[in-house]
């Protein structure tokens, strides 16, 4: 493939530098295509994070089979794109490229083999334009249909997902974060303190074996002794309680330490066994590790990311770690208890009760009968509808933007504070409010610097508008007699948008027919008549014409705009709106009157070209009153 241009890399270098500052997690792996252009990115990448890099052929661009290495044609009849995306949609489609089902195959096996690699990791993918709508159809499950409609991805500018291993689905930021995740809370008199112990040897542990929750073996010689020289270690240390997994070898260690220190066995947990390895069980650490290799050196089965024939999944494992944090919190309340029980529980519950990343949680390896101390204090749930919904809507100038994630955002969120903010008067105590606290707990600065703040609209009898007393006219009928338009200008030149209170009348809406959209329209309709019958083409460029009347007009028309520009940097709609009137009454009843006969061509002096540059000034200035008046009267002009 072709080489980075020096502003690719430049583009690649700055998204590193992005990456580095990121909070949590650094990258630690950087998969990207073979070709030319994304392996470049990708080592400048790891070059500046320290990440390794690794290629792999799934993540190439889209396949062009036999067309691959002929000349680039210009795609003048776009059939490229119409065939990329009918194969995105589904359909049917004969092409010699690959289609998106075949790209969707290899982006699939590509995922479903490294995300289980890196749980709690951040890694990045360097990829190309259709892979990486690809990937995005992965995460999100969007129809292609209409993410191949979106502009392709940008050069080197990263996008977040987050990658649920339970729900083998994206991770829904808000369920995850807010209401599944538990926090632990502050040391308290309900805290457990917890000592772990892992069993002692087995025959299977000294072969290297797995064994799993199936595989109940007793302690052998070695394992008794250690159990024996752990319990001495104890003469000093009071417990509350012993608790044990079910299983022989854990049972054995806790009654050989139980019978030493005088503390009795209160409970034996299934809970607490050893994760189930299906068909893994009884093989060999190693030859198991050898064919499904884990992310470090460690040879453990009970904290594989993988999957064996018959076992437990991993993400079942550690639910069932939290499970047994659970329960401890709630039976032994207060106090300190040791607990005998397995390799992997071990590990889960370090995993769990610490908050371990996987690595972190592979790196540690418990030893048989050693101990590893673990406090457990009362966990924390949030409250259901706590905060009411205006707090997420107060979030909205940095979720939209997908803060602080998204690239470009290291001083805030693009657009933040916005210009402008538009909505009802009863938003003060509601979306204003939350707006403001969060941008100024967050940034400590507004989240907006202007508010168009609309009052409430009553009844014509200054009633509450009601479908009892029937005081309002129908909507649809209204639109049908007087369009949209009219209702539009009407409220914005009201009261309303000053936050005030407004009595709705018909016959207001119909008077803004009258001296606005009416006059303007049957200017519109003589230009036309006139034009015509003048076989006159307008210009694309302003002409200049010496008449006083097109001079006049002119000027006028400049003056309306200077004036809606600075009533509307005041964000004042009203003001705005009330400035239309005498230009379009000295338009209409002055200019279009007094040039009649110079658009006619019947002036005195019978110069046609005087006709033509009345014709493009009366042209340009409707241009101009429609380009004006459009943000208020869209449908209209």
């Amino acid at each position: 493939g072709t080489d980075l241009t020096k502003r690719g890399r430049e583009q690649a270098k700055q998204a590193a530098k992005w990456l580095q500052k990121q909070k949590g997690e650094p990258v630690s792996i950087i998969y990207c295509s073979p070709l030319a252009r994304t392996r470049q990115t990708a080592e400048l990448l790891g070059k500046i994070t320290g990440a390794q890099v690794l290629v792999d052929d799934r993540l190439r661009e889209t396949g062009f089979n036999e067309c691959d290495g002929k000349p680039v044609v210009h795609d003048e009849d776009k059939k490229f794109r119409r065939l990329r995306k009918a194969s995105a949609r589904g359909e049917d489609v004969t092409s010699p490229w690959e289609s998106w089902q075949e790209m969707e195959e290899r982006i699939c096996s590509f995922f479903e083999e490294i995300l289980p690699k890196h749980r709690s990791e951040h890694i990045v993918i360097v990829s190309h334009g259709d892979p990486l709508n690809n990937i995005h159809h992965f995460f999100t499950q969007d129809d292609p249909g209409k993410i191949v409609e979106q502009p392709m991805p940008t050069y080197a500018v990263p996008k977040a997902y987050f990658w649920d291993h339970t729900r083998q689905a994206q991770m829904d930021l808000h369920k995850d974060v807010i209401d599944d995740i538990l926090i632990e809370g502050s040391p308290s008199e309900n805290s457990v303190q917890v000592v772990l112990m892992r069993h002692g040897e087995t025959d299977w542990n000294k072969e290297g074996k797995a064994q799993g929750g199936e595989a109940d073996l007793p302690l052998n010689d070695t394992g008794k002794k250690q159990a024996h020289d752990a319990a001495k270690k104890f003469k000093d240390e009071t417990f509350d309680a012993i608790i044990c997994s079910d299983m022989k070898r854990a049972v054995e260690t806790a009654e050989i330490i139980s019978k030493q220190i005088g503390v009795p066995i209160q409970a034996k947990w299934k809970e607490l066994r050893e994760r189930y390895l299906g068909e893994w069980g009884g093989e060999r650490l190693d030859t198991v590790c050898e064919k499904f290799p884990l992310p470090s050196n460690d040879k453990t089965l009970s904290f594989h990311y993988g999957t064996p024939k018959d076992g437990e999944s991993f993400s079942d494992f550690l639910a069932r770690a939290q499970h047994v944090r659970e329960k401890m919190l709630e039976e032994f309340a207060g106090k300190k208890i040791l607990v005998v029980a397995h390799s992997g529980t071990v590990r889960g519950m370090q995993a769990v009760g610490n908050n371990l990343t996987y690595r972190e949680a592979l790196a540690f390896s418990p030893k048989n009968t050693h101990t590893y101390p673990l406090s457990l204090h009362p966990l924390q749930k949030r409250i259901s509808d706590v905060f009411d919904c205006w707090f997420e809507s107060g979030s909205m100038p940095y979720a939209q933007e997908n803060y602080p994630y998204g690239y470009g955002s290291e001083n805030g969120p693009p657009g933040f504070p916005a210009d402008f903010i538009a909505e009802s008067l009863d938003q003060t105590r509601g979306w204003f409010y939350t707006l403001m606290v969060l941008s100024t707990a967050l940034f400590h600065k507004p989240a907006f610097f202007n508010c168009i703040c609309s009052g409430m609209i009553l009844a014509e009898d200054g009633k509450k508008m009601s479908k009892s007393l029937k005081n309002y006219p129908d909507p649809n009928e209204l639109l049908e007699r007087q369009g949209a338009d009219a209702l539009r200008f009407e409220l914005m030149s009201s009261p309303l948008v000053h936050a005030d209170i407004l009595k709705f009348s018909e016959q207001k809406v119909q008077k803004v027919v009258q001296t606005t959209l009416l006059p303007l329209w049957n200017a519109y309709s003589f230009f036309v008549t006139y034009a015509n019958a003048a076989n006159f083409r307008p210009s694309p460029q302003h002409s200049v014409s010496s008449h006083p009347l097109d001079r006049w007009i002119r000027a006028e028309l400049q003056d309306l705009t200077n004036r809606m520009t600075a009533e509307l940097d005041r964000y004042d709609v009203s003001a705005t709106c009330a400035q239309m009137h005498d230009t379009i009454d000295a338009l209409t009843n002055w200019y279009i009157r007094l040039s009649r006969r110079r658009f006619a061509g019947k002036d005195a002096r019978g110069h046609t070209q005087e006709q033509v540059q009345g014709l493009q000034t009366l042209y340009d200035v409707l241009m101009h009153l429609c380009q004006l008046l459009a943000p208020f009267c869209p449908y209209i002009t």
